[in-house]
Formats: C-alpha cells, structure tokens, sequence
C-alpha cells in the first residue's frame, strides 16, 4: 500500500483538496484495489439510498435517552458492587497478609467446628425430646399435629439460635 492508497477513505469521505482528488483519480486508473473499493462503496451507497425512510414518532428521542439513562443507571449499579467487592476481597487479603494465613485458617477451623457442634447437639435435642413427646403420647389419631408444633416450635428456636450465635461471632 503505498501513500496515494492511504488517501482513500477521505476520497470517499469527500474531504481531499482538489490538488489530492486529482492526484488520487488519476491512482485509480492503475490500482485495482483502491478502484474495487471506491465501486463497493458507491453500489452500497446506491442501495442505501433505495431503502425507504421511516418516520418515527415524536417521543422515540425521549424513549431511546430514557433507555440510555436506565441503562446507565444498572451499570453504575454494577459498578459500585464489582468495586465493593474487590475492596472487600482487597481488604481480606491484605487482612490476612497482616495477621497470618495459620491464624486465619485456625480461626475457620473453629468456627466451623463450633458450628458442627452446635447442630448435632440441637439434632440431638430434637431426637431426644421427640422420643420423649412419642412415649409419652403414645400413638394416637391427633399426634401428628403435636409433633408438628413442636417441630415448629424447636425450628423456630433453632433459627433463633443461629442467628444470635452468628451475631456474637461477628
């Protein structure tokens, strides 16, 4: 591609000097490519022209900028939560740079251990106060909804106790 080839798009754009334009028409009367080029814009340049116009309505420039603007504001929305969590996994691993990865895998360990107890003894508490409900009801026609409020009840407090041990944790 030699200099004269590099004028091209501002040849079709129509914003040569006459000095240029000269220069350059008189190029494509040796160089295929460029003359291939010029052909391809001015046939799609014609059936562009043949496509008909539309007209839209008055508020389509109102719709289209609130689109932009509700898309604008999702983004901004994205944004602020990427940032949030990479301050948030920034600050863990400078956190954790600073107070020792042995500390903070110990710290884990324990807490899951904790946790681990904590649901086997409330299994434990739920299977023994059932035995206990199932012995002395016995089995009988209305039991089921006995069972069924106290399983509620014993849910309700588990959640509970989640929630408040989850708090002192923090």
């Amino acid at each position: 591609m030699n200099k004269v080839c590099k004028l091209l798009e501002r040849y079709i754009e129509g914003t040569l000097s006459e000095e240029k334009e000269v220069l350059f028409e008189n190029h494509l009367k040796y160089c295929l490519n460029c003359k291939r080029e010029v052909e391809l814009y001015r046939k799609v340049e014609d059936n562009l022209n043949l496509i008909p116009s539309v007209k839209v309505p008055d508020v389509f420039k109102d719709l289209v900028m609130e689109r932009v603007r509700e898309y604008r504001k999702k983004l901004i929305g994205w944004y602020i939560y990427g940032s949030a969590v990479t301050i948030f996994l920034l600050l863990s691993f400078i956190g954790i740079y600073f107070i020792g990865v042995s500390k903070v895998i110990s710290s884990f360990y324990f807490l899951s251990k904790s946790l681990c107890d904590f649901a086997q003894s409330f299994g434990l508490a739920v299977f023994t106060i059932s035995a206990s409900l199932y012995n002395c009801f016995g089995v009988g026609r209305f039991n089921w909804l006995i069972y069924l409020f106290l399983f509620s009840i014993l849910s309700f407090v588990f959640v509970r106790s989640v929630k408040s041990f989850s708090k002192e944790v923090r």
